[in-house]
């Protein structure tokens, strides 16, 4: 029980630090503040992006290693893919 609860709060407190650290990259370059909610609901898509886009690569990843016998770091592609666009799309956020 300890366990879930110390991941609910991890989950909380990463959540809370990706939105200062947006709000703190936009106020540094110079962008226009928005609200404390438009940038939440900005972070929500991007961590629910995120997270569908990682779980899709993991399994094309192990698609490709178990069923169709491809060399580990040919199947490890996808994930690094999906992180590079992940990442590509942090600095769009931080950007606009």
């Amino acid at each position: 029980m300890a366990g879930i609860i110390g991941d609910l709060l991890e989950g909380i407190v990463d959540f809370v630090t990706d939105v200062w650290l947006l709000r703190r990259q936009r106020s540094a370059r110079g962008r226009p503040k928005n609200a404390w909610q438009d940038d939440a609901a900005d972070m929500v898509v991007l961590d629910a992006w995120a997270l569908g886009l990682g779980i899709a690569a993991f399994t094309v990843a192990a698609l490709m290693f178990f069923l169709l016998k491809l060399p580990l770091w040919l199947c490890v592609a996808p994930i690094v893919a999906v992180g590079i666009y992940v990442g590509y799309r942090w600095f769009a956020l931080a950007r606009a």
